[in-house]
C-alpha cells in the first residue's frame, strides 16, 4: 500500500512539474519570442484603416477573408458551407452551376470565369484571390462605382503580392485591402 501511495505521489509531482514547464514556461517563452521576432503576425496580422474623417479602427486581418456582396466590391472565393461534398457529386455540380449563373448575371462580359470564383476553398477563409480572378471583376466594379476600369486596376495592383521567392505560385490580390480602398479607407 505504501508503494502505491509513493508511486501516486511521484506521478502527481511529475504532473505538476510538467504542467508548469509545458503549460506555463514554454507557452510564455514561445509567445514572447513571437512578439519580438514577428509582432504583426503574433497579434493576428490585423489591418488598421482610417476612414474619411481620419478615425482609425481595426477592420480585419490579412489572414482571414471576409464576404463582400454588391456589384461595387471585389468578391473573394465563395464561403465554404462545410458540406464535404464529393467533387463529382450532383449536389456539388448544381452548387457550382448556380454560382456560375449568378456570376454571369453580374459579369456579362462573356469571359471565362476563373475557377476560384465558383469553387470554395478547404478552409472557406481565403483572404486572397488570383490576379486573374480580380481582373475578371474590374468592369463590374468600375460600372457600379462609376469609375474608369483603369482606376480599379490601379487599386488592384496596389494590393497585389507577387510570387513567393519570386518564382513559386501566382500573383495574389488581397480582397479586403482592395475593398477598403474602394470605400475610401486609408490602410495603415
Amino acid at each position: 500500500m505504501k508503494q502505491i501511495k509513493q508511486s501516486w505521489l511521484v506521478s502527481l509531482k511529475m504532473l505538476g512539474i510538467m504542467t508548469v514547464i509545458c503549460g506555463g514556461f514554454y507557452t510564455f517563452l514561445v509567445t514572447g519570442m513571437a512578439q519580438v521576432i514577428f509582432p504583426d503576425q503574433a497579434n493576428g496580422s490585423v489591418i488598421e484603416a482610417s476612414d474619411q474623417t481620419g478615425q482609425k479602427r481595426i477592420v480585419g486581418s490579412n489572414l482571414i477573408g471576409q464576404s463582400f456582396m454588391g456589384a461595387g466590391f471585389l468578391h473573394g472565393r465563395p464561403e465554404n458551407e462545410a458540406s464535404n461534398l464529393s467533387p463529382v457529386s450532383e449536389e456539388q455540380r448544381d452548387l457550382v452551376m448556380t454560382r456560375i449563373t449568378e456570376i454571369k448575371k453580374t459579369n456579362p462580359q462573356g469571359k471565362e470565369i476563373p475557377s476560384e470564383l465558383v469553387l470554395a476553398s478547404g478552409s472557406g477563409l481565403d483572404p486572397e484571390i488570383s490576379l486573374a480572378g480580380a481582373e475578371f471583376q474590374v468592369e463590374r466594379i468600375a460600372t457600379a462605382r462609376q469609375l474608369e476600369p483603369l482606376e480599379v486596376k490601379k487599386v488592384i495592383e496596389k494590393h497585389t503580392s507577387g510570387h513567393v521567392f519570386g518564382k513559386i505560385g501566382i500573383a495574389r490580390v488581397n480582397v479586403l485591402g482592395v475593398n477598403l480602398e474602394l470605400e475610401g479607407y486609408k490602410i495603415k
